[in-house]
């Protein structure tokens, strides 16, 4: 299995899946975190049907499987109007805390975003960022993400600017930490 490389705060890779398991190919020195478009993560082991497997540095998290199933919330765009859901995995975004216990300060985070919906987040100034696109077709701060691909932002921003120019619904996830 081939990685897109991510080297954002403790995240080191992604590839995406199709629904096929691939913990057995986690790299020495990493760890998977496995995740799949209904809000749903696990840190080690197998999640069935699952859409990407993320890699984390090892050194970043404890030895120990971890499951998350966060609650969803609304997203607002920036017309205020409903832009779909969110969860939080890990970290801290959108004044909420996710359930994957972290030994780094970093960031894990699903957003279900509406078709034809812009809306912008505030993220940590201290924190670079991957913004892995699933699926749609993506802005991140203006400049395209197609789908099936990884879009970068250095540390420095306030705030992070998503625009789903699809017309379905795009799954992204939102991964960051201080720089490497």
């Amino acid at each position: 299995m081939s990685f897109i490389e991510l080297n954002s705060g403790p995240w080191r890779g992604v590839a995406f899946l199709r629904g096929l398991g691939g913990p057995e190919d986690t790299p020495a020195g990493c760890k998977s975190l496995m995740w799949r478009h209904d809000g749903t993560s696990r840190l080690g082991g197998v999640l069935e049907r699952a859409q990407a497997q993320v890699l984390i540095d090892a050194a970043a998290v404890p030895d120990r499987v971890q499951r998350a199933q966060p609650d969803p919330f609304v997203l607002r765009s920036v017309t205020t109007e409903s832009a779909g859901e969110a969860f939080v995995f890990a970290g801290r975004m959108f004044s909420r805390s996710g359930d994957v216990e972290t030994l780094e300060p970093c960031v894990a985070a699903q957003l279900t975003i509406a078709p034809e919906t812009e809306l912008a987040i505030t993220v940590y100034e201290e924190f670079e960022y991957a913004v892995v696109a699933a699926d749609g077709d993506l802005a991140v701060n203006r400049t395209p993400v197609p789908g099936r691909s990884v879009g970068f932002l250095d540390a420095g921003h306030r705030t992070l600017g998503l625009e789903n120019h699809s017309d379905n619904i795009a799954h992204v996830l939102i991964l960051g930490g201080g720089p490497a």
